[in-house]
């Protein structure tokens, strides 16, 4: 593998299910000097920025698609509604325009890490050389969802189900678990895997 392309691989992808606290790990990491780029939060951004995945846009549903430059949100949620294969067009579309991100990013900063909730679909994990998975208890996750985002107990373990295949075939030989049950145990953990990519960041 050449130096360019090594630049290109993620040291460190964070993932967890709802109401594991992968946010907050990722917080932790930022207090101690590292850059971490939320997938979910540069998704939205780039669905307004991203040439590329613009023009998919408006070559896949019309002008509409596009208003001054920016997704027309809502009328793109009418087409992708209830229709599994256009959901399925435009998530892979987001999903390239957030690696291409990444890897421009990662050229400018070799050592940044990502947090991603759906690593698998995205194609995330294969950009990465380690995984870290942060769970909880499933009592304690529907607490903080359900506390964080106002759903009912069965919305939320709706979520906790779909997730699921997610993380379920995460590569074993990168993979450490950290579990977030409180602040006390959290940081040891995190201090200890930082202590492992320290010699390559």
């Amino acid at each position: 593998m050449s130096g360019s392309e090594e630049k290109r691989i993620i040291p460190v992808l964070i993932t967890g299910g709802i109401g594991s606290g992968k946010s907050v790990v990722s917080r932790v990491l930022r207090l101690r000097g590292y850059e971490v780029y939320d997938c979910d939060y540069e998704a939205r951004l780039l669905m307004n920025s991203d040439a590329a995945l613009l023009q998919s846009l408006r070559q896949r549903w019309g002008d509409e698609a596009v208003i001054n430059g920016e997704t027309n949100r809502p009328f793109v949620a009418s087409r992708v509604f209830g229709n599994r294969e256009e959901l399925r067009w435009l998530n892979s579309r987001v999903h390239g325009a957030v690696k291409r991100d990444i890897s421009e990013r990662l050229r400018r900063n070799p050592c940044m890490m990502v947090e991603c909730a759906i690593p698998e679909s995205s194609g995330i994990t294969e950009m990465s050389r380690r995984v870290w998975l942060v769970d909880a208890p499933e009592e304690l996750r529907l607490r903080r969802a359900m506390k964080r985002s106002r759903c009912s107990a069965a919305e939320v373990q709706s979520r906790m189900a779909a997730q699921q295949s997610e993380y379920a075939t995460l590569p074993p030989e990168r993979l450490a678990l950290i579990t977030n049950v409180d602040e006390t145990a959290l940081l040891p953990q995190i201090d200890k895997l930082l202590n492992q990519i320290e010699q390559q960041c």
